[in-house]
């Protein structure tokens, strides 16, 4: 600010300021810096960037401006080490056209992002250190996306690229399939938040067959339905005489609820049962997933049976989730019946806000029974039913699981309707439990007795560091008795009455 302050009229540093600015970034060498106002309006900060030649992250929140290209061309032409730029953009700043088109018509959002785009796909061309790439909320139309993969097939550093929320449609996610071709350096690619639809997705499966180094692949909340889940599946498909891929380890599929508008997708773009069904063929023989995130679809009982059964036969898999997709008991029963067979799961998510009942959580008691009892090598870490139709005797089935579950980490039970009895349930298996961690039980009847057990739990378990209770209705006397628990092992979440 005090070098600031001597600033002339034209926003230009005289050199005297420079030589400030230089001798501040020697006593004071940054690696890491972030900014959210344009660089354009701050010459002090631009130049401080320019010569501080340990930096080596730079996260710039706010639009680019001329004076903010100028910085990035220099950063990132220069002898300079910076290994990740990210580049986001507010929503009401560049968006504004999605709530009113007439006032601000996107083919001219289009021409003004045109010249940056070019400009920062030239720095890239000729950048040997950036490895991390990540922009954020600005509408990058087919032009741009084309201008960007020529600068991608001729960089052979980047290895991570996040385009999140740019408004990329099929056209641009082909360009950028096509890039990959040739690009071997690239391993993480993250499309989140944008249009790449079916036949984006095709593409992508295409390019999945080539082997072509890709490890990540995110393209969750992109309208991808059946048709592309199915190419995708079937690219992952391993066996004798088939093409496949055997890098990739993460892929994420998962329907976001709200997309970049802010609006809840109604329409379209969901997985059904074909998709499930074509992904569970995938992996029974694919051996390099270990990550697959279906959530918020529709696949139903039918394909999370089809998934489960392939569980038996897949030992690669560590993370499944499948939240909110219409799952009922006959689903979970499948699921269930997967993790009583030889598997090494780390983490498992498959029930979130989807339509589980007791029976369902009872096989899901038996599964970790027999875990315990070598009949199965499970090794569920967390589970997480939030959002689902559980009830106190459901509960009380994965209480009686905990006596002799030995694995279990997390459980997560929010939103459901497990009620005192539940409750008490749990509190007296905790008082055994030497496993769990965290338990998660907002919003769930709970009262006075319910917390009371807990409290007296809680004296006798050191293993629990995490115990959420908070909005549900307890009275004073459990409040009294929550308060009296000794924090300083355990985190306590609970609504005190005032």
């Amino acid at each position: 600010n005090l070098i600031a302050e001597c600033e002339s009229d034209e926003n230009e540093l005289k050199d005297y300021q420079k030589k400030m600015v230089l001798i501040l970034a020697r006593c004071f060498p940054v690696r890491k810096f972030g900014l959210e106002v344009k660089l354009g309006d701050s010459p002090v900060v631009s130049e401080f960037l320019k010569v501080n030649c340990t930096l080596t992250h730079l996260h710039l929140d706010s639009n680019l401006d001329e004076g903010g290209l100028a910085t990035i061309k220099f950063v990132l032409q220069s002898d300079h080490k910076l290994v990740y730029l990210s580049l986001t953009v507010h929503i009401h700043d560049e968006f504004s056209f999605l709530m009113d088109p007439d006032a601000h018509p996107l083919c001219d959002i289009h021409k003004m992002r045109l010249p940056k785009v070019e400009a920062l796909a030239e720095f890239l061309q000729g950048n040997r250190a950036l490895t991390h790439l990540n922009i954020s909320w600005v509408g990058i139309p087919y032009p741009c996306t084309l201008v960007l993969a020529r600068a991608f097939q001729f960089n052979r550093t980047l290895t991570h690229l996040c385009l999140d929320s740019t408004l990329i449609d099929s056209a641009g996610a082909e360009v950028l399939a096509e890039a990959l071709r040739s690009n071997c350096s690239l391993t993480h690619l993250s499309l989140p938040r944008n249009s790449v639809a079916d036949r984006g997705a095709v593409a992508f499966a295409k390019v999945l067959l080539l082997d072509c180094g890709l490890l990540y692949l995110d393209l969750s909340d992109n309208c991808i339905s059946d048709g592309g889940v199915t190419a995708l599946a079937q690219a992952l498909e391993q066996g004798p005489g088939l093409p496949s891929n055997a890098t990739l380890t993460y892929l994420d599929l998962s329907q976001l609820w709200w997309n970049v508008t802010g609006w809840r997708l109604q329409d379209g773009g969901m997985i059904g049962e074909s998709g499930a069904s074509a992904l569970a063929r995938a992996l029974r023989t694919n051996c390099s997933l270990t990550y697959l995130d279906l959530g918020d679809h529709a696949i139903g009982d039918s394909g999370a049976a089809a998934i489960s059964n392939a569980l038996k036969s897949n030992r690669n898999l560590t993370h499944l989730y499948l939240t909110n997709n219409k799952i009922g008991d006959c689903g979970v029963e499948a699921l269930a019946k997967s993790l009583k067979s030889e598997r090494t799961f780390a983490q498992v998510n498959p029930l979130q806000q989807s339509s589980i009942d007791d029976s369902g959580v009872e096989e899901l008691q038996f599964a970790f029974f027999t875990a315990l009892h070598g009949t199965c090598s499970t090794r569920v870490t967390r589970l997480d039913l939030n959002f689902n139709n559980i009830t106190c005797s459901g509960t009380i089935a994965l209480a009686e699981a905990l006596l002799s579950n030995f694995t279990l980490k997390r459980l997560n039970l929010r939103s459901n309707e497990i009620a005192c009895s539940g409750a008490e349930a749990l509190a007296k298996a905790l008082q055994s439990n030497k496993t769990l961690t965290h338990l998660y039980l907002k919003f769930n009847e709970i009262r006075d007795s319910g917390a009371t057990e807990f409290a007296e739990a809680l004296n006798k378990n050191y293993t629990l560091t995490y115990l959420d209770l908070s909005s549900n209705p307890i009275g004073e006397l459990g409040t009294q008795n929550l308060a009296r628990v000794d924090q300083s092992t355990c985190t306590l979440k609970y609504n005190e009455i005032k």
